[in-house]
């Protein structure tokens, strides 16, 4: 993400935890990556009335809101701005990046959308209210295939479609490339090309340098092929190979 997006971002979190601070009220941010949100979570220390936490629809979420509110305001009695609806077709299975596509074909911002889960012919979707509304009305296709929408509760939604591969291997070092080649199935030349296409993000910030090294608990996203995350790094073979035990997000 460019730095000035960066600021943006920043601004716009610094605006809310001040709304809460000088009026009182409850504040809620656009939804967040884990990055912004502990930088959120930052800003909020300093102020003296102020609380905050995160939510996203369900536990272990990704994207999540953060919720600036004065200490006397219980959790409990917030009411959260967003929703979560349930996408259905007959014929083939979601992509992740097809569902995302037609909602911001609809003209909806990507800060107003959350995590996305996604079963063969469902995907559920974590949006602000105003933006559920939209898919309500006008999502009647993706791609090719015509769905069907719902709003269901969150507890409702199929988190039970997030599923992982676990990968136990050994790597000559820890450089991002490296972990790339390992978690994905690639060889180091496509791990290369996706760092220099600009596709590869480490803990949320585009990294472009095949040598990054990484450390245990690192998550890797690359467009195209989905996330990694280091779990473990387990000691040295006899060869002195690193031992590695590496999570991927199927």
């Amino acid at each position: 993400m460019p730095k000035n997006a960066d600021k943006e971002i920043i601004d716009k979190i610094k605006g809310k935890a001040t709304l809460c601070e000088k009026k009182g009220i409850v504040a809620f941010t656009d939804f967040l990556d884990p990055i912004q949100l502990e930088t959120g979570k930052a800003l909020a220390k300093p102020l003296m009335d102020t609380s905050c936490f995160s939510f996203g629809g369900y536990e272990d979420s990704e994207r999540n809101i953060l919720i600036f509110h004065p200490y006397y305001v219980e959790r409990e009695k917030i009411e959260y701005p967003i929703k979560a609806i349930s996408i259905h077709n007959k014929t083939s299975s979601f992509q992740h990046r097809s569902v995302l596509g037609a909602i911001l074909g609809l003209g909806l911002k990507r800060e107003k959308i959350g995590d996305i889960l996604i079963d063969n012919h469902r995907a559920d979707v974590i949006l602000y209210k105003e933006a559920a509304e939209v898919v309500l009305l006008f999502l009647n296709k993706v791609g090719n295939q015509n769905v069907t929408c719902q709003e269901i509760s969150f507890e409702q939604m199929n988190t039970k479609s997030i599923q992982y591969k676990w990968i136990h291997a050994t790597v000559a070092s820890l450089r991002v490339d490296a972990i790339i080649s390992c978690g994905f199935g690639q060889s180091r030349r496509n791990s290369s090309e996706f760092l220099k296409s600009g596709r590869v993000k480490v803990n949320y910030k585009e990294i472009d340098s095949p040598g990054y090294l990484l450390k245990e608990g690192d998550q890797v996203s690359v467009r195209g092929k989905g996330r990694v995350l280091l779990e473990k790094v387990d000691g040295l073979t006899k060869k002195e190979r690193i031992k590695v035990v590496i999570r991927r997000v199927l």
